[in-house]
């Protein structure tokens, strides 16, 4: 996020990610223009970015998630529209 006041506005990095031809602004980009001028999902744009083999930031950082009191790895977690996972 760049500043702290009420105009402050996020920049997506202009960086290839590591394995793909694509910048992290590219998909950002892509991401809205499917929102906006498509109206996809937002379930449909997730499932067409793991066909074009993006993974979420956490996911490539080698980050973990936060579920309960306790941080896990992200792999072979799935979870419902409620939040339960099915892993």
């Amino acid at each position: 996020m760049v500043g702290k006041s009420r105009g402050s506005h996020l920049e997506p990095s202009e960086e290839l990610i590591d394995g793909l031809d694509l910048y992290e602004a590219a998909i950002v980009r892509l991401i809205n223009q499917l929102t906006t001028e498509h109206n996809w999902s937002t379930v449909r744009i997730a499932d067409h970015l793991t066909a074009l083999g993006v993974s979420p930031a956490y996911v490539r950082d080698g980050r973990q998630i936060l579920r309960g009191k306790r941080k896990q790895a992200t792999a072979a977690m799935a979870s419902t529209a409620r939040g339960a996972s099915t892993a």
